[in-house]
């Protein structure tokens, strides 16, 4: 989500992120298995954490 020129991330997308990152596997396969995670946790939530962020403005 972009709120101006920043950028909004919930947990689950910094998650992600960092499975990409660190991975392995082929991205494809990798990205094909978050996605499954991410339907299997929107199935039974309807709760959204707003991942924090590590700067500040100055």
């Amino acid at each position: 989500m972009k709120d101006g020129d920043r950028r909004i991330f919930v947990q689950s997308d910094i998650s992600a992120l960092i499975a990409l990152r660190d991975t392995d596997k082929p991205l494809d396969d990798t990205a094909k298995d978050l996605v499954e995670q991410q339907k299997g946790r929107l199935k039974g939530s309807s709760e959204t954490n707003i991942a924090t962020s590590d700067t500040s403005d100055t």
